[in-house]
């Protein structure tokens, strides 16, 4: 199944994806929602806390294989006080033409009109068009998010959703009042004099943008805060808007389910179907679909993608690259954490793993496995098999047996049955 919805996914014109459905019609008994592969682009943001004081803020978008002709455009994805587009982009060296670079160059107001979220955008023929959003924000910044994060990401119908912001300076006058604003045009005034958005429950898609915090009368000092709410189209686990059919691949390490297209969205340093495989195990510089670019091809220490910002295609966003936090993204993860962020949770029978991989020296705790001890004993429900890959497709989202994938009494879910002489549930194609 995963193979043919990779074949099925770079089919991303709907047009051509209708007409294949049609040829399958007599053959498909279960709903097929595939909207298409993203383009695989990443974007590093250097010097992104401090663009008026940085010697050199850019911005770099980097092309994949099989993406490396996709075509690249540059622009602000909100305007924020200004809609002054970005400099024009270039490559950054000969032997390096998979890349793209903007730089925001000393002088001529790019210490100001630099705040902001700017994008690259991919296109390519056969692939949906793919936008990734990078931020940049001035080192006096009155503003900056409590989670020490640019991006969240949540899940249609998610309920409790909220974020803040930390005021780092008063306002120039006692009563500029705190104010927000999403994607640079709708003021809110509902959360006035607030460093806090909670959302009503559920969570929808249309709360999904770029929000943007300032003390009225002060705004176009360009020293607010930015954070970027996107919302998957599917709950938890589910991917193929609208209904929601499709169980997504089971993302490790970091990784993202994609609700178009239920493939996972690796971090760096990791890659592969379920983000389980390990690119190095004793340092982070390697990222891209295969982990073939690196963040510093000068020095292969550890630490060389500290102080950047990793970007990739939603619903993933942004996040510190593995073993680094905070919001500059230059302070080693705890014990007992790793990953991007340091958003994973080490299992390790010490509780201390390497920072970067996640890999346990002295194995792992009681309940786990795997080459970085991440894979339960006991699969989340809707998963099987010896890594919690494999799909149940049992009825109701019940689990099946961890071993077999047999579901309980055999009943599937729609579209899926047990065929003669087998015990667990099939797509019928």
């Amino acid at each position: 199944m995963w193979m043919l919805r990779r074949i099925l996914a770079k089919m991303a014109s709907l047009k051509v994806l209708k007409l294949f459905l049609l040829t399958l019609s007599p053959f498909v008994c279960f709903p097929l929602l595939i909207q298409g592969e993203v383009v695989h682009i990443t974007v590093l943001a250097i010097g992104y806390t401090n663009v008026d004081t940085d010697s050199n803020p850019q911005f770099q978008c980097y092309r994949s294989e099989p993406d490396r002709n996709a075509s690249l455009s540059f622009d602000r994805s909100a305007p924020i006080t200004t809609d002054r587009s970005p400099p024009v982009h270039e490559p950054h060296s000969d032997e390096q033409l998979f890349l793209r670079v903007v730089r925001f160059p000393e002088g001529d107001g790019w210490d100001s009109d630099g705040f902001g979220p700017f994008y690259c955008e991919a296109s390519k023929h056969d692939r949906d068009v793919t936008r990734v959003t990078t931020f940049f924000q001035r080192n006096d910044a009155k503003f900056i998010s409590s989670d020490d994060l640019f991006t969240k990401t949540v899940n249609v119908n998610d309920t409790g959703v909220m974020f803040s912001m930390t005021s780092r300076s008063n306002p120039d006058e006692s009563d500029n009042v705190i104010t927000w604003m999403k994607d640079g045009s709708e003021v809110l005034t509902s959360f006035d004099g607030q460093t806090q958005i909670s959302f009503p429950n559920p969570i929808q898609t249309s709360d999904q943008g770029i929000y943007e915090i300032y003390y009225d009368n002060e705004r176009n000092q360009n020293r607010g805060g930015l954070y970027r709410l996107i919302v998957r189209e599917c709950p938890a686990g589910k991917w193929g808007p609208p209904e929601c059919y499709g169980i997504c691949d089971k993302c490790y390490n970091g990784g993202v389910c994609d609700d178009k297209s239920g493939l996972c969205i690796c971090p760096n340093n990791f890659k592969g179907p379920n983000c389980l495989e390990i690119c190095r195990t004793s340092g982070g510089n390697r990222f891209g679909l295969n982990c073939e670019f690196r963040c510093s091809y000068f020095g292969d220490a550890p630490t060389q993608c500290h102080g950047f910002l990793f970007c990739l295609p939603d619903p993933y966003g942004c996040s510190c690259g593995v073993g680094a936090r905070g919001l500059a993204c230059i302070t080693l993860c705890t014990i007992g954490t790793y990953g991007p962020g340091c958003s994973q949770t080490c299992h390790c029978a010490n509780s201390s793993c390497d920072i970067y991989s996640g890999i346990c020296a002295e194995g792992c705790q009681t309940g786990w496995s795997g080459d970085n001890c991440q894979i339960p004993d006991e699969c989340e429900y809707g998963y099987y098999g010896s890594q919690c890959t494999d799909k149940c497709h049992c009825l109701n989202d019940e689990p099946c047996d961890k071993d077999t994938g047999e579901c309980p009494e055999q009943k599937c879910a729609l579209g899926y049955t047990v065929d003669s002489g087998q015990v667990k549930c099939q797509g019928k194609i």
